[in-house]
């Protein structure tokens, strides 16, 4: 995924914390895919950010439509994930 070309200052914008699991596998994640290291910040389809937390949590900075919840695809990295 790429990387956005600019982040938009704005006044006001949704951020959302999620339990996903127990843990998560952070190295899985690709150096060039990611936004910032520590902690490990990713760009989300469909705009804004995700930060991920190897203690199972995720924070959504202005992520909206169907991102919102985990995809099959990043269930593989969560170790206890929760239904």
């Amino acid at each position: 995924m790429d990387k956005p070309k600019e982040l938009q200052i704005r006044q006001t914008f949704r951020v959302r914390a999620v339990l996903l699991g127990d843990r998560i596998d952070l190295n899985a994640w690709r150096a060039v895919d990611q936004l910032a290291s520590n902690p490990l910040a990713i760009a989300v389809r469909g705009g804004g950010a995700a930060v991920l937390f190897r203690y199972g949590v995720a924070v959504l900075f202005d992520v909206t439509g169907p991102e919102k919840s985990p995809s099959s695809s990043s269930s593989s990295l969560l170790s206890g994930a929760l239904t």
